[in-house]
């Protein structure tokens, strides 16, 4: 099990309400589920991993357990062109032109607050988000919810060069109250140390 998945399983607490900002094919919403979440919320643009997340979670999407929403997290109703690599369903980005990316087409966008309220949800006790360098815009689109509820957030942090002192600041101006620490690091593209989680409470 990798190390994001260690740290993912030891933030969920039974009867969570989660919200799994870049869902794939649904391995986090699994350990989420076996960690006690009662809800999860599997936000994922990627028609190829809607389809899988649909078959690997079916009977807990029939359950209620799980609820997919097919749009990527952004900081407002909107959408984009996704990049995605052949052969690779965790790969897609919303930021990222790689010319050795082939192109998915335009997808649509939405934010966290408008889930949140769209969904008619009482409350949300986690984030986490891997979201392939979008985490700042889906941050400013979850400031609401953010303020309201002070959910639980693991976010990977080294998709963007900046990201590891970015997010920190961005959720602090959001909401002073978050504590944060650093799981642990990786060695990016761009041989820097970076953190790969970034935890918030």
């Amino acid at each position: 099990m990798s190390a994001r998945l260690n740290v993912y399983r030891r933030t969920v607490k039974r009867g969570d309400v989660v919200i799994d900002g870049g869902a794939a094919i649904g391995t986090y919403t699994r350990e989420a589920l076996a960690s006690g979440a009662s809800r999860i919320i599997a936000v994922e643009p990627l028609p190829a991993n809607i389809e899988c997340l649909q078959r690997n979670l079916s009977s807990e999407i029939r359950a209620g357990r799980v609820t997919i929403y097919p749009k990527g997290l952004w900081d407002k109703e909107d959408t984009l062109v996704m990049h995605g690599e052949s052969g690779h369903l965790g790969r897609g980005s919303f930021l990222s032109s790689d010319s050795r990316q082939e192109t998915e087409g335009r997808l649509p966008l939405t934010t966290i607050d408008r889930i949140v309220a769209e969904l008619g949800l009482a409350r949300i006790d986690v984030v986490k988000m891997d979201i392939e360098g979008a985490k700042q815009n889906a941050l400013r689109g979850g400031a609401a919810v953010l303020r309201r509820w002070k959910p639980r957030m693991v976010i990977s942090a080294y998709h963007r060069t900046d990201d590891w002192t970015a997010i920190p600041a961005l959720v602090a101006r959001i909401e002073p109250r978050y504590a944060t620490s650093v799981d642990h690091c990786v060695v990016t593209g761009w041989m820097q140390i970076a953190p790969e989680v970034q935890l918030f409470w």
